[in-house]
């Protein structure tokens, strides 16, 4: 239950009373799957709410990197997402990280890339789209899924596509 209160809310969840100011700082990504991209910003309620929706229990820690994944889109490795989560609130483990950000993939909430050897990125945007890495800067960045360039294999019989990760690696000039 969620109940505004002055600029509050006020929800209780698996027992647990929860005081937070109201943030509505939101945009939606349209997609085509049941999986909406919603960038919500620091709004926990709709952070809980999104979690619930994909089955995922909404601990404190995991709502806590929920919120800092899903207010951009964004690139971050493991290691970056640690550092800003522990810079932000309570402190949380490594291990929690990879443990969540691992079942935030497997649930579709994120998505994860391997960009360069021994380089994993998990990405926010879960909309179809493909992905330029500059190996010299380590910048990477969105590429539109319509490029002409780019097209779907021919697959073998009895198949269907699930999905396709495109990494194009790039150098400068």
């Amino acid at each position: 239950m969620i109940k505004a209160i002055a600029g509050e809310a006020k929800y209780k969840l698996n027992g647990i009373f929860f005081n937070e100011q109201l943030h509505m700082k939101h945009k939606t990504i349209p997609t085509t799957d049941n999986n909406s991209a919603t960038y919500i910003g620091d709004h926990r309620p709709s952070v809980i709410r999104r979690l619930m929706k994909l089955g995922i229990t909404p601990t404190q820690q995991r709502i806590q990197i929920a919120m800092f994944l899903l207010k951009a889109p964004q690139h971050l490795s493991a290691d970056e997402i640690l550092l800003a989560v522990n810079n932000a609130e309570r402190q949380v483990s490594k291990a929690t990280i990879y443990n969540t950000l691992n079942l935030f993939v497997a649930k579709g909430l994120i998505r994860e890339l391997t960009v360069y050897p021994g380089k994993v990125v998990y990405d926010s945007n879960t909309t179809a789209h493909y992905h330029f890495y500059n190996i010299d800067t380590g910048e990477l960045f969105d590429m539109d899924v319509d490029d002409p360039g780019i097209t779907t294999p021919i697959l073998p019989d009895g198949t269907r596509l699930d999905s396709m990760d495109v990494v194009v690696r790039i150098r400068n000039a």
